[in-house]
């Protein structure tokens, strides 16, 4: 089970080899929730916007809503 922290830009690096993954953000507040596939070279994740953006080759591939639980 890989694990990352982010620095104090609030970015973060994971080197996953298997993409078909759920990825769980833990911060203190909500629990937030996503998928990861294939051809991913990036994610953003905006929590005040609720999305999570996938990125290739530095073009958006899909945007998508965060899961969010634990308010």
């Amino acid at each position: 089970f890989p694990v990352t922290i982010t620095g104090f830009n609030g970015k973060a690096k994971l080197n996953l080899e298997d993409l078909n993954v759920e990825i769980r953000l833990s911060i203190l507040g909500p629990n937030i929730t996503f998928k990861l596939f294939k051809n991913v070279d990036f994610v953003k994740v905006d929590i005040k916007k609720k999305k999570v953006e996938y990125y290739s080759e530095n073009r958006i591939l899909k945007k998508r809503k965060l899961k969010i639980s634990g308010y």
